[in-house]
């Protein structure tokens, strides 16, 4: 999903979505999702932030791997809510390079350009 940065400097925000089974590349390989991956909530621009966005919403899906005690299917459901915040990668006149993280930074996601932002409104463990 990808929002514009300049329209979310006018207001906030609402998706609802639904991503099917297949679209989603999952980190472990042995995931499978069962049924479309639902998703809904709201992006905002965070005012004085220097450009924070704030993915507020919640996802339900099911998953499927084998089981790595009885090697049967597991099926896990999640229904849960997600709050995250990106951020560009380089406060404006900040110069390029490294940059420090510091306690409870290291939970933030970073987009890039004013265009678009994109948000992955999945699971911690797909990308």
């Amino acid at each position: 999903m990808f929002f514009s940065v300049q329209e979310l400097e006018q207001r906030k925000i609402s998706f609802d979505v639904s991503v099917p089974p297949g679209e989603i590349e999952y980190l472990d390989k042995e995931l499978r999702q069962v049924v479309p991956l639902e998703a809904r909530g709201t992006v905002e621009l965070l005012g004085n932030t220097l450009g924070e966005i704030r993915v507020r919403g919640h996802l339900k899906v099911t998953i499927e791997t084998e089981c790595g005690r009885c090697l049967e299917t597991a099926s896990v459901p999640i229904d849960s809510g997600f709050d995250l915040f990106y951020r560009p990668p380089q406060p404006v006149g900040h110069p390029a390079g490294e940059v420090e993280l510091h306690a409870g930074e290291a939970d933030i996601g970073f987009y890039n350009g004013r265009q678009s932002a994109r948000s992955s409104a999945h699971p911690p463990f797909g990308r």
